[in-house]
């Protein structure tokens, strides 16, 4: 009987781990099922706040007004709106790749312990999304290590998405001066008028005086007819620059247009007319357009590529 009741007892005993050890693999591979392996499993779309940390700084991105913007204190500031949807895109597309560590003295020696460059993600209620922390390149020299907050695991992943983890104002702000897209070949006029002083200390100065204009050939001349022959591809070229010209950084709200710019570009596309009026400021060059709401400050390195003088643009 004593036999007989402890086979019944190892039995049941038995059956209650066989009951745990199934429960514990439905759990497992249920997890399995539905983990992506993706670094970021959630909707892009509910994503409302971006925040990226780094070495003491930061950067705060919100969706605002349809788009996105830069928050500088409650004020929000025009941002890349396709680099911030890359991000996200990225995120969701990135996969976890080899397990790098599984403890937190492993995270420390991959570069994620407390400190680490931190991205996290927060929807529109204020709820956290997402917390990814980003640490030292992998010895193949093309991946990160990341961890995710609530796993214990830290991975390796593409090194592509450390340059989205950098909070430089430089990288988010929209600094595009241009303002809508356009080609060179739709300019009808061009006008450079005015000086800078690019370089106080080595004397560097740029002046020019000097318009330009298409003709129905779609030849450039000298407006006035006063002037050298051009080179074509040259000033379609200044076009462009002028199109695709950036600042460092934003200034604040453009002013009435009331003080004076110590130089002026003007281009005519068609009907549409717009202007660059640039400053000498304590920092740099203070700029602002007609078709932008925000002055802009850049530097000499910046304005040099559309500061042409008219003997550059003279055929050979």
């Amino acid at each position: 009987m004593r036999v007989q009741r402890r086979i019944r007892a190892l039995a049941a005993t038995l059956a209650i781990l066989l009951v745990a050890l199934a429960a514990t693999w439905v759990a497992w591979s249920s997890r399995e099922r539905h983990d992506s392996g993706r670094l970021f499993d959630g909707d892009p779309a509910r994503v409302a706040r971006v925040e990226i940390e780094d070495r003491g700084r930061s950067i705060v991105l919100v969706r605002h007004a349809g788009t996105w913007a830069v928050l500088d204190g409650a004020l929000p500031l025009p941002a890349r709106a396709v680099r911030v949807e890359a991000l996200l895109a990225g995120l969701s597309a990135l996969r976890r790749l080899e397990v790098a560590a599984s403890t937190e003295s492993g995270r420390a020696r991959l570069g994620l312990a407390e400190g680490a460059a931190t991205l996290r993600l927060i929807d529109l209620d204020g709820a956290l999304l997402f917390v990814l922390r980003s640490g030292d390149l992998g010895s193949d020299g093309r991946s990160i290590f990341v961890s995710i907050e609530g796993r214990p695991e830290a991975w390796s992943t593409d090194r592509d998405l450390a340059s989205y983890l950098d909070p430089a104002r430089r990288y988010w702000l929209e600094l595009a001066m241009g303002g809508s897209p356009a080609r060179a070949e739709e300019a009808t006029a061009l006008g450079v008028s005015g000086a800078l002083v690019l370089d106080g200390e080595n004397g560097e100065r740029f002046a020019a005086d000097y318009r330009l204009k298409r003709g129905p050939d779609g030849r450039w001349s000298v407006d006035g007819g006063r002037g050298p022959a051009l080179d074509q591809d040259r000033v379609d070229s200044l076009v462009r620059m002028v199109l695709g010209l950036e600042a460092d950084d934003l200034a604040g709200k453009a002013g009435d247009g009331a003080r004076e710019a110590d130089l002026s570009i003007s281009l005519e596309l068609g009907s549409d007319v717009r202007a660059w009026r640039i400053r000498e400021a304590a920092e740099g060059f203070e700029i602002e357009t007609d078709h932008h709401p925000w002055s802009f400050v850049a530097d000499a390195a910046r304005l040099r590529s559309v500061l042409v003088g008219l003997d550059a643009l003279a055929a050979d």
